[in-house]
């Protein structure tokens, strides 16, 4: 079992019960640092996941909930809107005083029909940007993407901590 355990290490983030929601507030808990959330093409799924776990109260550092990157710039009173998730992300840390925060983009489609979203993790030590690919359609897509981000974060914050 440690051998198992050993080998899959970044991908166990708790035992029994607890959920990736729960160990996300944990670790940042842990860390005495607080989350600022921006969510465009996530709806404010993970704001809403993140605040039913123990403890969220005390690291969530606030959550900016809008329809497009424009609509989320105005709210964040960025002077000139670049459609730009990292100045999402920037400009949510510094209104809301966190040390991490996640900011998702629109729901972008290509020419084949999938979907995806730009994702901004700002962390104290830079920022990490990448594309998310969506996968299923409606609701299921929307949990899938939560689940994603969540864990995308919980690597995050586990790779600061252990000394990556």
């Amino acid at each position: 079992a440690d051998q198992i355990i050993k080998h899959l290490a970044d991908n166990i983030y708790g035992e029994g019960d607890m959920s990736l929601e729960q160990h996300v507030v944990n670790l940042l808990v842990k860390r005495a640092e607080r989350l600022a959330l921006v969510e465009a093409g996530s709806g404010g799924n993970v704001a809403a996941a993140l605040s039913h776990a123990d403890g969220a109260a005390r690291v969530l550092a606030g959550a900016y909930v809008g329809p497009s990157i424009d609509v989320l710039q105005h709210m964040l009173h960025v002077p000139h809107s670049d459609g730009r998730v990292e100045t999402l992300a920037l400009a949510a840390s510094q209104a809301a005083e966190s040390q991490w925060t996640v900011a998702v983009g629109e729901i972008l489609r290509d020419g084949n029909g999938a979907s995806s979203v730009m994702v901004a993790i700002k962390e104290p030590g830079g920022m990490d940007q990448r594309k998310v690919q969506l996968r299923g359609a409606g609701d299921s897509a929307q949990e899938s993407l939560c689940t994603e981000l969540l864990d995308q974060l919980r690597r995050s914050l586990r790779g600061v901590t252990d000394g990556r």
